[in-house]
Parts: C-alpha cells; structure tokens; sequence
C-alpha cells in the first residue's frame, strides 16, 4: 500500500499525469481480495479523475467526480492511508477545487515522515506537461480495452444464472 501511494503520488505531483494516478490506483485496489467502492482508494482513484477533467476545463464532470470523493472521504474515517496522509487537509483542498471550479497544481497533503519518504525517493517535480498527458484518454491506444470489454461480456452469464444473482464479486 505504501509504495502504491508512493507511485500514485510521484506521478499527482512530479508528471501531473492524473490519468495514470488513476490506474495505478485503480490496479492497487482492485487487486485487493474484498473491494467496494467505499475503499479508500477510490477516494485517490476520484481525486485525480477530478483533476483531470478541472485541466481539460470538463467543470461539470470534475466537480461531480470531486463531491463524490469528498463524500467517500468523509464515511472513511478508519482507512489505514490516515498514518500517510492528512486527511484534514485533502478534505479541505477538495472543497476549495470544488468551490473555485478551477484547475490549479496541487501538493499531494502527505504526512511529514512520507514527504520525507517520498522526497527521497523521487525528488522535486517537472513542469514540463504537454498535450499527450493533458489528453491521454483520447490519445492512448483503447485496443486492448476495447477487446476486453467484448470478451467479457461474450462471457458474461445472465444474472439469474450467477451463483449469487449478481456479476461483481464484491456486490452486496
């Protein structure tokens, strides 16, 4: 966990490269053997999508993304990401990009001994951003995506014939 919040971060703050914040994250929490969308992940998984769409002026779609994490942020009050991160402070950085409905850079609110880890390990951040980061989602390749999603639902089983009346395993 600590070394996927690492990455998660070096890539929030030193490549501003919301998308892949987002799948690194996405990865992390799924690969977990009980998710659900209460996680704490999905609290970071929200906050960069949200970010994402505040750079691509996409207002409405940011700030939907961002009350959503926010509201997940506040019914987590146990997550083990509170001893690396301060929370206080992520909850107040979301009302404000919620409230100014602005793009701005954001230092990711870690916690002293992470940001010390954390600079250690990756240093000072590049403001170099070019349009290739700005715009992943429409300049990557969706092939392998795209095949996927085919494939599963080709093997998808009706829901009444599911072991337990449902297609996601975490589902309650």
């Amino acid at each position: 966990m600590k070394n996927t919040l690492l990455l998660f971060v070096q890539y929030f703050e030193n490549k501003r490269d919301y998308f892949e914040c987002h799948e690194i994250m996405e990865d992390y929490w799924k690969s977990k053997a009980h998710y659900t969308k209460q996680d704490f992940e999905v609290v970071l998984i929200l906050f960069a999508t949200g970010l994402y769409h505040l750079r691509r002026n996409n207002n409405t779609g940011a700030i939907r993304t961002l009350r959503k994490a926010q509201s997940t942020l506040r019914q987590n009050d146990l997550s083990p990401y509170h001893q690396f991160i301060d929370i206080h402070q992520l909850d107040s950085t979301l009302s404000s990009l919620i409230e100014s409905e602005q793009y701005r850079k954001i230092t990711f609110p870690l916690k002293s001994e992470m940001r010390s880890l954390f600079n250690e390990q990756y240093g000072t951040h590049s403001d170099e951003i070019n349009d290739d980061i700005i715009h992943k989602h429409v300049l990557r390749d969706r092939t392998q995506i795209i095949n996927a999603r085919l494939k599963a639902l080709h093997d998808k089983k009706p829901v009444h014939k599911s072991p337990d009346k449902c297609h996601h395993r975490n589902k309650r």
